[in-house]
């Protein structure tokens, strides 16, 4: 990737320290995944965060293609602070 998308992602996506941490990582650029992520629908196990989807990121040496359908999944709601009621 260039600097220029990986300056992109860095702008677009907060990283570590994040208190909505998700557990995937971007097949693209190998961060963890905050925010939504979109997964392929044809490959068996391939995630994109939101900044890698949008510049249709396709890592050298996958299988994936970028005319695959990708399904976006939101992550869950953070916990309550005062934990369930």
């Amino acid at each position: 990737r260039s600097t220029m998308q990986h300056a992109l992602a860095d702008a677009l996506a907060p990283h570590a320290g994040s208190p909505d941490a998700d557990e995937y990582s971007c097949n693209a650029c190998a961060r963890e995944i905050r925010g939504p992520r979109w997964h392929c629908g044809e490959c068996e196990d391939f995630d994109l965060c939101a900044p890698c989807h949008a510049l249709a990121a396709v890592p050298a040496g996958s299988s994936h293609q970028a005319a695959h359908a990708m399904r976006r999944h939101e992550p869950p709601p953070p916990e309550p602070l005062n934990g369930p009621s």
